[in-house]
């Protein structure tokens, strides 16, 4: 269960960034330094991610992350490739439903390495209340770990911004500052 636990929190922490029909930028690149505090573990984990979010029609968008993280022996890589499909009901929010397909690697010394794929749901709701401003809450489901998480994110002028997150199931709970840059 732990490891699933970290699966879920580096495969998914980073969320997709969408934004229909307001004039806003929706392909993006981020890279993000997250802390993972796993329950009953004393240390912290520390690590880094980077994820980027592209169109792929009118109403869909891909997205893919990739991320390493460590604490004292063990390492964990995971990555994850999805869609998602966008409902726009008003211009300054956006609500994603979305699939991906996720797989994490855990390292520990001494002993074997531990590999696992799954395939997670999710959704997505955003809104946008100020041009320099956006908040958005998420839920993910991979397996029976249930993942509720926050962003938000702060925007200086059309291409670049910086983001806070928040993201916590039953065995864990992760935090994390990021850069974000945003291109056509």
């Amino acid at each position: 269960m732990r490891y699933t636990a970290l699966f879920v929190f580096f495969s998914l922490l980073l969320p997709s960034l969408v934004w229909a029909d307001n004039g806003v930028r929706q392909q993006y690149a981020t890279i993000e330094y997250v802390i993972v505090d796993l329950d009953g573990v004393d240390d912290n984990m520390n690590g880094i991610g980077i994820a980027s979010n592209w169109i792929i029609s009118d109403d869909f968008v891909g997205g893919a992350s990739f991320s390493k993280a460590s604490v004292s022996d063990v390492d964990v890589t995971a990555w994850s490739i999805g869609a998602a499909y966008v409902i726009a009901p008003t211009p300054i929010i956006d609500i994603n439903l979305g699939v991906s397909l996720l797989n994490s690697k855990v390292d520990a010394s001494g002993a074997d390495s531990d590999t696992e794929s799954d395939v997670g749901v999710g959704a997505t709701f955003k809104i946008r209340p100020a041009e320099v401003f956006q908040l958005e809450a998420g839920l993910s489901l991979v397996e029976d770990t249930t993942t509720l998480s926050a962003t938000g994110r702060f925007f200086f002028g059309e291409d670049f911004g910086v983001s806070a997150s928040i993201a916590s199931n039953d065995d864990a709970t992760s935090t994390g500052v990021g850069l974000n840059w945003f291109f056509k």
